[in-house]
């Protein structure tokens, strides 16, 4: 996760900075050698980049989570030796999710799309 989301950070600022530098090469507040003139390149790429980072670390809206209070879940035991896996899914683990009401109305209005999802 901190790799991921390393990466699209700097994949954000290094589109930022390109974005800022031709800004001001349009405006004359620079000039930029090389094989392109920068005063003729377009803005952009920071919505591209922001885009881009939002489909990759938002996860799609989890159905189910702002519908019911009451949700199951499956599990699998840990174990200390790596011979005891891989191990059966355990299902029927039925739970009362106490925190509903609170998360749908902080979150209910874009259907839980930004909800943090392992808190659910």
């Amino acid at each position: 996760h901190e790799t991921t989301s390393e990466a699209l950070s700097y994949l954000v600022w290094t589109a930022a900075m390109r974005d800022n530098i031709v800004n001001k090469a349009n405006k004359g507040k620079i000039t930029v050698k090389g094989e392109k003139d920068a005063a003729s390149e377009t803005v952009g790429d920071t919505a591209k980049a922001w885009k881009t980072m939002e489909a990759t670390l938002v996860p799609d809206t989890q159905a189910g989570i702002m519908q019911k209070q009451q949700l199951s879940a499956t599990y699998s035991d840990e174990w200390e030796q790596i011979e005891l896996y891989p191990t059966d899914m355990l299902t029927g683990n039925n739970a009362v999710n106490p925190i509903h009401q609170y998360f749908t109305s902080a979150y209910g209005s874009d259907k839980g799309l930004y909800l943090m999802h392992w808190l659910a």
